[in-house]
């Protein structure tokens, strides 16, 4: 079965691994920034200080 052949498993872990790291990385960059961001500015608008 092709799924249990040691060359495409390890080669089908690095494109998963990979994939993820930079998915992660691109999730933390842009958007974690931009709603941290557009939070502060609604908090800022709508402080009752």
């Amino acid at each position: 079965m092709p799924q249990f052949d040691f060359y495409s498993f390890s080669v089908q872990i690095f494109w998963v691994l990979s994939s993820f790291i930079v998915y992660y990385f691109f999730v933390l960059n842009f958007f974690i920034k931009f709603f941290s961001e557009a939070l502060k500015f609604q908090f800022k608008i709508f402080s009752f200080k």
